[in-house]
This record gives structure tokens, C-alpha cells and sequence, in this order.
């Protein structure tokens, strides 16, 4: 019974370990992305002018830790929405410039999955530390500019988020937020070192 037993370890083990992982230690991602609702750009009658256009780079700083990798990388967000009173008597814009930190956590599902085209996925979750800048510019029915103050206040983000690899080098992501946005779809440029 033993070594029955062992034997369906070993070729359990052999089954999960012969899958290749869509990303490994090392592994740098570039994404573009444009993202759809959230908190900190929903202001009472304003509406959307820029939704929120994102870049991301991140590098997987880990071997495989438990079920996966850690990565670590930058974010950088623009969006603007416009408030318009009385058919343009009267506007004010407001720009939101976001930047931050994201500390990452990707899945390898193919170790868990039978099937292959776990190896092109990876989902992946994290939380993104950073701060927004937020600039107003008002005009008025003479045409002026009225700039008023910056405001900078602290973001954070808890995210969801998975690719899928066409290539091995190109993918398509979509990613769920709470904060910053609910939903994001963009491409991936994978550069493997």
C-alpha cells in the first residue's frame, strides 16, 4: 500500500511540475490599459471627458512562493471630467494625474489544471499604494481661464486581475478594481530576461 501510495505522489508531482508557467522570475510586463467607472473620479454632475488611460510596469521579483510569484512595479493614470452649466456659460475640468506603487501576487493556475491553456493564463491580485493630483480649471461665458489650486490626496487599491497570452510575449488583460477603477481592459507586452 506504501509504495502504491508513493508512486501516486511522484506522478501526481511529475503531472503539476510538467506544465511551464506563462511567467517566471525575472519577467518584465508593460501594460496599457483604459479603465471604466470608479471612486475617485465620480463627482456629482460631472461627466466623463478622458476616461482613465493607464500605463504599468512590473518586474516578478520571486521564484515561485506557494501557489506563485510576487512581482513589484510602477502605475501612472490620467483621466478628466467636465462639469458644463448652463449650455457653457460656465465649465470646470477636472484633471486626475495618479501614480503609484503595486505589489503583485500571480496564480500558476497550470499547476492546478489539467488543461493547457492554463499555461497562457495568469491571474493574478494585489494592492496599489500611490497618490492623486487633482487640477480644476474653470472658464466662464468670457472665455477666461480660472486655474485653482492642486489638490493631493492618498489612493489605494485592492485588484483582480488576469491575462491571456496569444503569444508569448503579447496578451490581452482585463483587471477589477474598488477604487481607482472598477473595471480596466488593456494589451501586455511580456520581456523575458
Amino acid at each position: 500500500m506504501k509504495k502504491k501510495l508513493t508512486l501516486i505522489f511522484v506522478l501526481a508531482i511529475a503531472t503539476v511540475t510538467s506544465y511551464s508557467q506563462p511567467f517566471a522570475k525575472n519577467n518584465h510586463l508593460a501594460s496599457l490599459q483604459i479603465g471604466f467607472g470608479g471612486n475617485i473620479y465620480n463627482d456629482y454632475n460631472y461627466h466623463m471627458l478622458i476616461p482613465p488611460m493607464g500605463l504599468q510596469y512590473e518586474v516578478i521579483i520571486t521564484d515561485k512562493i506557494g501557489i506563485g510569484n510576487i512581482g513589484i512595479g510602477g502605475y501612472g493614470l490620467f483621466s478628466a471630467r467636465i462639469y458644463d452649466y448652463n449650455n457653457a456659460y460656465y465649465t470646470n475640468t477636472r484633471y486626475h494625474i495618479t501614480v503609484g506603487a503595486r505589489g503583485y501576487y500571480h496564480f500558476a493556475l497550470a499547476d492546478f489544471m489539467d488543461d493547457p491553456v492554463f499555461n497562457k493564463v495568469d491571474a493574478y491580485g494585489g494592492l496599489m499604494l500611490g497618490m492623486t493630483s487633482r487640477i480644476e480649471v474653470e472658464t466662464g461665458d468670457l472665455g477666461y481661464g480660472v486655474r485653482t489650486p492642486n489638490k493631493l490626496y492618498p489612493v489605494f487599491d485592492l485588484f483582480l486581475g488576469g491575462r491571456y497570452y496569444f503569444t508569448d510575449n503579447l496578451a490581452v488583460m482585463a483587471e477589477m478594481g474598488f477604487n481607482i477603477s472598477y473595471l480596466s481592459a488593456g494589451i501586455t507586452y511580456r520581456i523575458q530576461q
